[in-house]
């Protein structure tokens, strides 16, 4: 099952097998309720997080990228929630846009698309995931810091400082499976 799990929240492609038999009727329940909010959603955002947080609070936020498949770390341009409310309904909250400044980015895009994505490379999307993992350029169990653009392109930095030749190298490989 592809996804990727922060705590009690699944991160998964939108058209992931994840979505079991209880998360798919959650989702039959949104695309009932706001049928056209649903379609837009479906086709401009490319990861659902679900948030599973006790039997009543429960949910799924829409997640839409700057370019989820060229960057190797796409930029969360705007997320979209909808939550239970008090009567056990799923509810649209409204739509959050993403700080211009230093917004918040995604890491290892790999887990949350299965085996037959072509959206990209998902062998390259896990060497780097194991380059920078295994480079030491920043402490992985800290997570408070490491989802912000800004303190990524610090890390990016010391990572390309370290091995200029082994990243430059590993750069031209991702960008080249867009000239073919």
């Amino acid at each position: 099952m592809p996804h990727k799990r922060v705590s009690r929240s699944y991160y998964s492609y939108v058209n992931s097998s994840f979505w079991d038999f209880n998360k798919k009727a959650y989702l039959d329940n949104i695309k009932m309720k706001y049928p056209q909010l649903y379609r837009r959603l479906s086709k401009k955002c490319s990861i659902i997080r679900y948030d599973d947080l006790g039997p009543y609070l429960k949910k799924i936020v829409f997640i839409e990228f700057v370019d989820f498949n060229k960057e190797l770390n796409p930029v969360i341009k705007a997320w979209y929630s909808f939550k239970i409310n008090s009567n056990f309904e799923w509810e649209y909250s409204g739509k959050r846009n993403n700080s211009k400044t230093n917004p918040l980015i995604l890491h290892k895009k790999e887990l949350m698309v299965d085996n037959s994505y072509r959206g990209f490379s998902i062998d390259l999307a896990e060497e780097w995931t194991t380059y920078y993992t295994k480079s030491g350029i920043y402490d992985f169990h800290d997570t408070t810091k490491i989802g912000r653009k800004n303190f990524w392109d610090s890390c990016l930095k010391q990572l390309e400082e370290q091995n200029p030749e082994m990243y430059k190298n590993f750069m031209d490989r991702w960008e080249a499976q867009w000239k073919k």
